[in-house]
């Protein structure tokens, strides 16, 4: 199963339990304490995450995935000099030991496991570079990126996160002002025991800036180099900058290799509209009009399934499509059942990159995960549909690689 899919299936937003009183104290303590005051904006974030607490506190990996997808983009959007102040001095490990001592869970990671580093464009925008503690699962973070320029006033949060299914692998994404996710590249898994690990992160920190769209070469600073909108006094490391190896250039990552064994599988054929694809013989399937082959990979006429369907004209623009057509006409179908909406340009999937929306809802207390895939690279669009409930999409999600990767029109 392709790497992007498995991603796309977590859910945007953490349905997990906090005690209600606990995180308002630790965001507005945090806010005034090292943030230097709070914002017009802090009650609606504050019923925002109240809206999400339940009954029992979170585990520490649970507080880490809003301490690092939900706490630290927004702030930094809302406050992006005093936040990157707060990287400096006292650093972020002071915000994670608030977060999890007002929530009444150990702080788990050591502090020595927080570090940052600098680096400054050419354009004078600064990125704060900041390794987390190992992550243990999809989607907790080796790293975040604070990106700010003080002249333009751009502000991007980007993360380096795990992924359970390439152990040598990661993926680089990001937040944005409106707490929308997106996955942007491939990233690498970086040892920290090799001689290379500082050539490593720059390289990283290279490929961050490319996303962001920095303009010119990124230089590693030292604290005492932050410029003055960024106030800070002593390095962290003691590093002096001429022992910072000179920039390298962005890492030839090349995309992973298609892996779904296809071998045992049947061709399924639809001379209704001119096409083929193959499946596993154990699965049911029908035909449908205006519809198309619908495989069920358990039980015939239920969820969870895969559907094909070639169209009669070319969606010239299926992202657009994506995101104009298709997202609103969920929004409106399934309304507040509606639990997420990720829309990605390109999503690897069966040896090719297909522009896709990923949803899921709620149906009675199920939580359904959808799928949905434009194909324009031939002469028609093939839509490509797979539905599962939530955390039993495997055999689906590889019958969607199968079929992708064996469609054939006549």
């Amino acid at each position: 199963m392709k790497r992007f899919l498995a991603m796309a299936i977590v859910p945007v937003l953490l349905a997990a339990p906090v005690s209600a009183g606990t995180m308002e104290k630790d965001i507005t303590a945090e806010v005034e304490a090292a943030l230097g005051g709070g914002t017009q904006d802090d009650e609606d974030i504050l019923s925002e995450v109240e809206e999400a607490l339940a009954d029992e506190p979170w585990t520490p990996q649970q507080i880490r995935y809003h301490f690092e997808h939900s706490m630290l983009p927004r702030y930094f959007y809302e406050l992006p000099e005093n936040m990157l102040d707060v990287i400096a001095d006292p650093g972020i490990y002071a915000l994670w030991d608030s977060v999890t001592n007002e929530n009444g869970v150990d702080p788990t990671y050591p502090e020595e496991e927080y570090i940052a580093h600098w680096y400054i464009a050419e354009d004078d925008t600064v990125i704060a570079q900041v390794e987390m503690p190992e992550p243990e699962e999809t989607p907790l973070c080796y790293r975040v990126y604070f990106v700010y320029n003080p002249e333009t006033g751009f502000t991007g949060y980007y993360t380096a996160e795990y992924d359970n299914f390439f152990e040598e692998s990661n993926i680089i994404c990001s937040w944005d002002e409106d707490m929308n996710h997106s996955v942007l590249a491939d990233g690498e898994v970086l040892d920290k025991n090799s001689s290379s690990y500082k050539e490593d992160l720059q390289a990283e920190a290279e490929l961050v800036a490319e996303l962001a769209e920095v303009s010119g070469e990124l230089a590693c600073i030292d604290e005492s180099e932050i410029p003055d909108t960024v106030d800070s006094s002593e390095p962290a490391d003691g590093t002096d900058t001429a022992d910072i190896p000179e920039p390298v250039d962005d890492p030839d990552i090349p995309d992973p290799e298609y892996d779904v064994d296809i071998s045992g599988l049947t061709e399924i054929a639809c001379p209704e509209l001119g096409f083929s694809f193959m499946a596993d013989p154990a699965y049911d399937w029908d035909y449908e009009e205006g519809t198309g082959i619908t495989v069920y990979t358990e039980n015939k006429g239920s969820i969870p399934y895969v559907i094909v369907y070639q169209d009669e004209d070319l969606i010239a623009e299926p992202f657009e499509y994506i995101q104009e057509q298709f997202t609103p006409y969920m929004q409106e179908k399934y309304g507040d059942a509606l639990e997420a909406a990720d829309e990605y340009e390109e999503l690897d999937a069966g040896g090719k990159k297909i522009p896709a929306g990923v949803y899921s809802y709620y149906v009675q207390d199920k939580l359904v995960i959808m799928i949905r895939l434009y194909d324009s690279t031939g002469d028609r669009t093939v839509a490509y549909t797979a539905k599962f409930l939530d955390g039993e999409g495997d055999a689906t999600l590889d019958a969607l690689e199968a079929a992708i990767h064996t469609f054939e029109a006549e």
